[in-house]
């Protein structure tokens, strides 16, 4: 869908960790990322927890960067409480990640969001956040 992820979030490289918006909507929102060996977040030829944790809150704010991308009111996000947090198994480099955060409840200006990632059909984290998204 975005190949251009660098216009939807404010990381710049590089703690870069998703590489493209695959599929986007009011609710859900998808992304790919591939492990390169060089990344910031890689320890031993694996991806570490904070990486994980970091490629779950930029998805969520690339989908919610797509959603107002035609709008005056462009939205940031701002993690504010991660509750939940499970590691299933570490991701290695050069492994594919499919990232996917889902809106389950909104107040204010809060998103309650619920966040999986995993690599060729094996879920490897999952996550609740609660994103801030104000101007």
């Amino acid at each position: 869908m975005i190949a251009d992820i660098l216009a939807l979030i404010p990381q710049k490289p590089p703690f870069v960790m998703i590489d493209k918006l695959l599929e986007c909507d009011e609710k859900k929102a998808v992304t790919s990322f591939c492990i390169a060996p060089d990344n910031v977040m890689v320890s031993d030829c694996e991806f570490t927890e904070g990486g994980l944790m970091e490629n779950v809150a930029q998805t969520a704010a690339a989908g919610a960067a797509y959603n107002t991308r035609d709008s005056d009111d462009r939205i940031g996000g701002y993690i504010v409480q991660v509750k939940n947090f499970e590691i299933f198994a570490l991701p290695k480099v050069n492994d594919m990640l499919t990232t996917t955060v889902e809106k389950v409840g909104r107040m204010f200006d809060m998103s309650m969001i619920l966040g999986t990632v995993s690599c060729n059909n094996v879920l490897l984290a999952k996550c609740e956040m609660s994103i801030f998204e104000g101007k």
